[in-house]
Protein backbone atom coordinates (compact mmCIF):
# COMPACT_ATOMS: atom_id res chain seq x y z
CA UNK A 1 0.00 0.00 0.00
CA UNK A 2 1.08 3.29 -0.80
CA UNK A 3 -0.40 6.76 1.22
CA UNK A 4 -2.74 8.72 -0.80
CA UNK A 5 -2.79 11.43 0.74
CA UNK A 6 -2.54 13.00 4.51
CA UNK A 7 -4.76 15.36 4.85
CA UNK A 8 -7.00 15.54 7.32
CA UNK A 9 -9.54 18.52 5.92
CA UNK A 10 -12.42 17.18 7.69
CA UNK A 11 -12.05 16.93 11.60
CA UNK A 12 -13.91 14.42 14.15
CA UNK A 13 -17.02 16.85 14.80
CA UNK A 14 -17.37 17.55 11.32
CA UNK A 15 -17.35 13.82 10.13
CA UNK A 16 -19.89 13.30 12.61
CA UNK A 17 -22.06 16.33 11.10
CA UNK A 18 -21.66 14.86 8.25
CA UNK A 19 -22.71 11.10 8.40
CA UNK A 20 -25.53 12.58 10.58
CA UNK A 21 -27.05 15.04 7.96
CA UNK A 22 -26.43 11.95 5.66
CA UNK A 23 -28.40 9.55 7.54
CA UNK A 24 -31.29 11.81 7.69
CA UNK A 25 -31.58 13.40 4.14
CA UNK A 26 -29.95 11.57 1.86
CA UNK A 27 -30.36 7.44 3.02
CA UNK A 28 -32.35 5.78 1.26
CA UNK A 29 -32.90 2.18 2.29
CA UNK A 30 -35.07 -0.59 0.55
CA UNK A 31 -37.70 -2.08 3.14
CA UNK A 32 -39.94 -4.64 1.93
CA UNK A 33 -40.58 -2.95 -1.31
CA UNK A 34 -40.44 0.41 -0.50
CA UNK A 35 -38.38 3.24 0.46
CA UNK A 36 -37.52 4.20 3.88
CA UNK A 37 -35.95 7.52 4.29
CA UNK A 38 -35.74 10.22 7.72
CA UNK A 39 -33.57 8.37 9.66
CA UNK A 40 -32.80 10.11 12.99
CA UNK A 41 -29.35 9.36 15.18
CA UNK A 42 -29.31 9.19 18.67
CA UNK A 43 -26.25 10.53 19.75
CA UNK A 44 -23.39 9.99 21.56
CA UNK A 45 -22.33 8.01 18.30
CA UNK A 46 -21.54 4.32 19.13
CA UNK A 47 -17.63 4.96 17.88
CA UNK A 48 -15.71 6.75 15.83
CA UNK A 49 -12.79 5.75 14.17
CA UNK A 50 -10.18 7.59 12.24
CA UNK A 51 -8.51 4.64 10.10
CA UNK A 52 -6.57 4.60 6.44
CA UNK A 53 -8.69 3.32 3.46
CA UNK A 54 -8.27 2.60 -0.09
CA UNK A 55 -10.30 4.72 -2.31
CA UNK A 56 -12.12 3.46 -5.67
CA UNK A 57 -9.90 0.41 -7.11
CA UNK A 58 -6.37 2.01 -6.01
CA UNK A 59 -4.22 0.50 -2.81
CA UNK A 60 -3.41 3.62 -1.84
CA UNK A 61 -4.47 4.65 1.11
CA UNK A 62 -6.87 7.45 2.55
CA UNK A 63 -7.80 8.80 6.09
CA UNK A 64 -10.76 7.84 6.43
CA UNK A 65 -13.42 8.17 9.18
CA UNK A 66 -15.47 5.21 10.46
CA UNK A 67 -18.90 6.39 12.30
CA UNK A 68 -21.11 3.76 13.91
CA UNK A 69 -24.47 5.66 14.81
CA UNK A 70 -27.55 4.45 16.64
CA UNK A 71 -30.45 5.21 15.13
CA UNK A 72 -33.56 6.15 17.49
CA UNK A 73 -35.55 3.10 16.10
CA UNK A 74 -35.61 -0.65 15.02
CA UNK A 75 -35.90 -1.64 11.99
CA UNK A 76 -37.67 -4.55 10.09
CA UNK A 77 -34.88 -7.65 10.63
CA UNK A 78 -33.41 -5.80 14.37
CA UNK A 79 -31.69 -3.09 12.09
CA UNK A 80 -31.09 -0.07 14.74
CA UNK A 81 -27.67 1.27 14.01
CA UNK A 82 -25.92 2.73 10.30
CA UNK A 83 -22.15 2.63 10.08
CA UNK A 84 -20.98 5.34 7.75
CA UNK A 85 -17.59 6.09 6.03
CA UNK A 86 -16.12 9.52 5.03
CA UNK A 87 -12.74 10.73 3.35
CA UNK A 88 -11.26 12.92 5.81
CA UNK A 89 -8.78 14.63 3.19
CA UNK A 90 -12.31 15.51 1.10
CA UNK A 91 -15.56 14.72 3.08
CA UNK A 92 -17.01 12.50 0.62
CA UNK A 93 -19.61 9.93 2.02
CA UNK A 94 -18.04 6.49 0.65
CA UNK A 95 -19.77 3.79 2.34
CA UNK A 96 -23.17 3.29 3.89
CA UNK A 97 -23.95 0.34 6.07
CA UNK A 98 -27.35 -0.76 7.95
CA UNK A 99 -26.80 -3.28 10.91
CA UNK A 100 -28.28 -4.86 13.92
CA UNK A 101 -26.96 -3.90 16.76
CA UNK A 102 -27.30 -4.74 20.18
CA UNK A 103 -30.23 -2.93 21.68
CA UNK A 104 -30.93 -1.11 24.93
CA UNK A 105 -32.41 -3.88 26.39
CA UNK A 106 -29.67 -6.48 25.42
CA UNK A 107 -26.79 -4.05 25.85
CA UNK A 108 -27.66 -4.09 29.74
CA UNK A 109 -27.41 -7.89 30.17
Amino acid sequence: FDIGSTSLAINQAKALSIAENYVKNSLIWRLNGQDVTGFTVVNPPISIQLVPHNRGNSVDLFPYWYLELRLDRVYSGGVNEVTVGIYADTGQVADIQMVSGPTASTAAT
